[in-house]
């Protein structure tokens, strides 16, 4: 017995989909949420990531304290120690060729005086005082303290009141 199979040809291409706009809006509203909770998790995960490098970064940066105190403490012993009297007396003697003063050879001076004051100028401006804008200057006396050019005394002047040589 033999079948025959007869193939009829539909044409579909007339037909136009429906849209279901109920459907649309879940599809919507569930990619929305899937990307809001892909952003949380990428976010938590940068943030434990960056716990992490900040850890080792924060060990890198304990070694190099670590490591620099030591430097620190063997650069103040080399100074101690080549500021030792002993050393520095060791090198006068044998490779300056330096000895210990005697008796005579020292010297004891008494404490200097006192310096002078250094000798100050002072200048107002006349009329208003130091506000005078287009008045001339003049030197005000200060006790104590001579003027190097003219020899005046100078002392200082509070007020508005120029004062003449």
């Amino acid at each position: 017995m033999t079948e025959i199979h007869m193939v009829k040809q539909i044409d579909n291409s007339r037909l136009v989909k429906e849209l279901d706009f109920q459907k649309t809006r879940e599809c919507l509203v569930l990619m929305i949420l899937a990307m809001a909770c892909l952003l949380v998790l990428l976010f938590l995960a940068w943030q434990q990531f960056e716990v992490i490098r900040q850890g080792y970064e924060r060990e890198e940066l304990r070694k190099e304290i670590k490591h620099l105190t030591e430097i620190n403490r063997q650069l103040k012993l080399e100074r101690a120690t080549l500021r030792s009297p002993q050393r520095i007396d060791q090198i006068a003697r044998k490779q300056l060729g330096l000895i210990s003063p005697s008796f005579h050879q020292i010297m004891i001076e008494s404490a200097p005086e006192a310096p002078q004051p250094v000798e100050i100028l002072i200048a107002a401006r006349e009329g208003r005082g130091m506000d005078a804008p287009s008045a001339g200057f003049r030197a005000l006396p200060w006790p104590g303290f001579r003027t190097p050019v003219s020899g005046w005394r100078i002392r200082w002047q509070s007020g508005t009141q120029g004062v003449t040589p």
